[in-house]
């Protein structure tokens, strides 16, 4: 059987292999064990808990969170996640599902969009490469905005490429798509892909127009689409929505919310981590995809998909380093046109086309060096971490001083070998001149991470820091009756929402005083706090621990009465 790699034409039975082949990597990478682990806090705990309430209450106009109206985003991805939840059940894999299927779809819109420009090899790369890096096998097992908003800004994108060099008709997908995008996330939405696309024009210096484009019809197809909920917002919420809003897309772009600010270059090590491993073929990417296609556009070439790529990483990346919030899932849009660069470059000059041997051995060794580096620094934090799980327990031990037993097993080592093995047997490969085999090995390697850490890392952490919250807060649900209340005493974490079915009260240590007169009132209280906690509720008497989990006390007042 010839590798799927080396088909480099686009008939019907290489199509057929290539997308199987995407298929069998994709599928364990987002997911398996999608629902092994519970729901971390704050976003996923946040969006699954509104779309359950959304559920719940039948209002599919105003999102809820813990019964409170929420206006963070659009209402757009609690229908998608609530159709998720129609079909696998209100829980973590129904919660997820719809990130994972969007990744997925993601992969295969890049596949589609690279063939019908470069052919199967370069589609066929691209989608491995995208499938194959930690930040997006990340953003495909969570429960958030962004695979979604990752998926549409990118069809928006591919769209107008499509539209502007191959048929107008392509434009109505870029309104679409954009129109979707901002009802998924607000108006990052629509203007990332807009100053993506102005930045791409103005290179072109007035070569091509816009005419067909349907810029009137296509606002107003816009408007159509993502427009009546916005309308019902104000109608029904008037200045109360318009603030919120504002907080959250202004205010968040010009100032530093929930303490997640950053220096200028935070994006640089996102990328080289969260793009691993295929980041250590980004400069040499952008180099050479610089050189190259620059020297055909200044000899009157055709268009440029690849200076497309250049200008779409360039103004995401500059877009959210300016914005003074930063979280390492915001540049997510960044990731399929990488993903394109390095297979362009692997495709044409590491498989021996037709510029063979434009890259030189400096930038091909300098890559190489690259890959390495972080291959070792990822293998020895994670055998270290395992060597000093000691030290981290006694860490755990000042907040949980109940705590049994916190030991990450043989799962950080197993991780640290297939890091150090996956890296230097591809770097080997490459050296040997098996570049098919080198992508190969490195592919595998994170099919293999992603299943290990599911398997090993995630059910101990889970076991030790969501679960027993978790069940704590459902069996409190499960004895509330109406009019009792539930509070979550010292610390806020909003999936307890979730699985306790039920409104929370949280309360900061500092509100000791707040939390005693809601004891002082009338009726059962049932109470979740941390055991050391303990102290500051001594004088409580009326409150009686009914039961305990691995750190974590509920507590009742007149549970029997």
């Amino acid at each position: 059987m010839n590798n799927p790699i080396s088909i480099a034409t686009n008939n019907r039975h290489g199509t057929i292999k290539a997308l199987f082949l995407i298929l069998l990597i994709t599928f364990p990478l987002f997911f398996f064990n999608l629902g092994g682990i519970g729901l971390t806090d704050r976003d996923e705990g946040s969006f699954s808990e509104a779309t359950r309430e959304m559920v719940e209450t039948g209002d599919w106009l105003t999102p809820h969170f813990n019964y409170n109206n929420r206006f963070d985003k659009p209402v757009l991805i609690y229908y998608i996640m609530a159709l998720s939840y129609r079909i696998f059940g209100i829980n973590e894999f129904g919660a997820r599902f719809h990130s994972a299927f969007f990744g997925t779809l993601l992969i295969f819109l890049v596949f589609f969009f690279v063939k019908s420009l470069k052919g199967v090899r370069t589609a066929l790369l691209s989608s491995l490469i995208l499938a194959s890096n930690l930040a997006i096998v990340t953003l495909s097992r969570v429960a958030i905005t962004d695979m979604v908003l990752v998926f549409l800004i990118t069809a928006a994108l591919f769209s107008f490429y499509r539209a502007l060099w191959v048929n107008r008709k392509w434009s109505w997908g870029f309104y679409i798509f954009s129109a979707l995008a901002f009802l998924i996330k607000g108006p990052v939405g629509v203007i990332v892909p807009i100053l993506v696309i102005i930045a791409y024009l103005i290179s072109l210096k007035g070569k091509i127009g816009l005419r067909g484009f349907h810029p009137f019809a296509g606002t107003f197809l816009f408007l159509l689409i993502s427009a009546p909920w916005f309308l019902a917002m104000l109608l029904l919420h008037g200045s109360t929505y318009i603030e919120a809003a504002r907080y959250h897309t202004l205010t968040r772009y010009s100032s530093v919310i929930g303490g997640h600010g950053g220096v200028i270059l935070y994006y640089l090590p996102v990328v080289m981590v969260g793009f691993f491993p295929w980041s250590a073929f980004l400069p040499a990417s952008i180099y050479y995809s610089l050189k190259e296609n620059w020297k055909m556009r200044g000899g009157g070439g055709g268009p440029s998909m690849i200076i497309y790529m250049v200008f779409w990483i360039a103004v995401v990346f500059l877009f959210f380093t300016s914005s003074r919030t930063k979280l390492p899932h915001y540049i997510g849009p960044l990731f399929p046109p990488m993903a394109i660069m390095v297979a362009d470059i692997f495709d044409r000059y590491l498989f021996g086309d037709a510029a063979s041997g434009f890259i030189s051995e400096r930038w091909m060794k300098l890559s190489l060096g690259f890959l390495g580096f972080f291959g070792l620094i990822f293998s020895s934090a994670l055998a270290t971490s395992g060597i000093l799980s000691y030290k981290i327990e006694d860490l755990i031990r000042k907040e949980i001083p109940s705590l049994t037993g916190f030991d990450l097993g043989s799962g950080p080592f197993l991780i640290a070998a297939l890091f150090f093995a996956g890296t230097f047997s591809s770097i080997y490969f490459f050296i040997k001149g098996s570049k098919r085999m080198a992508i190969g090995v490195s592919v595998t390697m994170i099919v293999l991470i992603v299943i290990s850490i599911m398997l090993t890392i995630v059910p101990e952490m889970d076991d030790l820091f969501l679960a027993p919250q978790r069940e704590l807060a459902a069996f409190a649900g499960s004895q509330i009756k109406e009019g009792e209340r539930f509070i979550v005493f010292g610390f806020f974490r909003p999936s307890l929402v979730f699985y306790s079915r039920q409104k929370v009260i949280f309360l900061g240590k500092e509100n000791v005083e707040e939390l005693r007169k809601e004891l002082s009132n009338p009726g059962n209280v049932f109470v979740l706090c941390m055991e050391s906690s303990k102290e500051l509720l001594r004088g409580e008497k009326n409150l009686s621990i009914i039961k305990s989990r691995q750190g974590y006390l509920l507590l009742a007042k007149d549970i029997n009465g």
